[in-house]
């Protein structure tokens, strides 16, 4: 796997939605680096960013997002399984599925709660995509003076019902996929209140440019709005 760099930004907005709901940021996103391959003969860096978006209309969906992602994903250790990262991580994440259910057990509240959760894992040239829920992760590629944009997730959405997620007895499906990575492409992994579709996050991308030009120019868009929902992402330049 041939070395590879990256520039890394976040940002995290706080709603504004009317009616009745909490006044909380309900995503979560975290930044880690991870060393897997030891048990196959070679071992590598990996990448990790994800974002969770807790579901609004339930009694607690920011706390399971919080749980999910700064409470384990952020600190755990993952074990390796089989013979590569994408075994390794749907291992894990099933793990965190199946202790959630035991920890609260006796908590209505959170069990009747979810999230989703996408999260892009960078190893060198390649990214690992995997998903549950509508979090969406896109690839932009340089043409010309702007990008390209493609989603790499399929949302988990039947019309506009979310049919999977953590949490609120889901089937947590686990779902990955992977694609090559040039150097001046990014890779961005955000919750759906950034953008509605790919061709909305395309849009933005031509018309703010630059990294730093697109977070302050989704950041101003999105503040513009009378009511919107929290809006997360990580952004990935790979520079070299």
């Amino acid at each position: 796997m041939e070395p590879a760099e990256y520039r890394i930004v976040g940002l995290t907005l706080m709603g504004r939605k009317g009616g009745n709901c909490r006044e909380e940021n309900q995503d979560a996103m975290v930044e880690r680096l991870l060393e897997l391959g030891k048990t196959w003969g070679a071992l590598r860096e990996y990448h990790i960013l994800a974002v969770a978006d807790g579901v609004t209309r339930c009694p607690n969906g920011g706390g399971v997002a919080r749980y999910l992602v700064e409470r384990h994903l952020a600190n755990d250790r993952i074990e390796e399984v089989g013979g590569g990262v994408e075994e390794s991580i749907v291992a894990y994440l099933r793990g965190v599925n199946d202790q959630f259910y035991e920890e609260f057990a006796h908590q209505p509240a959170m069990l009747e709660s979810a999230c989703t959760l996408s999260m892009g894992v960078l190893e060198g040239s390649r990214v690992h995509c995997f998903w549950v829920g509508d979090s969406p992760v896109y690839h932009a590629r340089r043409e010309g003076s702007g990008y390209v944009c493609r989603q790499l997730t399929q949302p988990d959405v039947y019309g506009r019902l979310l049919v999977d997620g953590f949490g609120a007895h889901a089937p947590f499906e686990v779902k990955h996929s992977k694609a090559d990575v040039r150097v001046g492409d990014l890779v961005v992994v955000a919750t759906d209140g950034v953008s509605d579709s790919v061709e909305e996050f395309d849009r933005m991308l031509k018309q703010h440019g630059t990294v730093s030009g697109l977070l302050a120019g989704l950041e101003s868009e999105i503040r513009s709005r009378e009511y919107y929902d929290d809006a997360t992402l990580w952004v990935a330049e790979r520079i070299a």
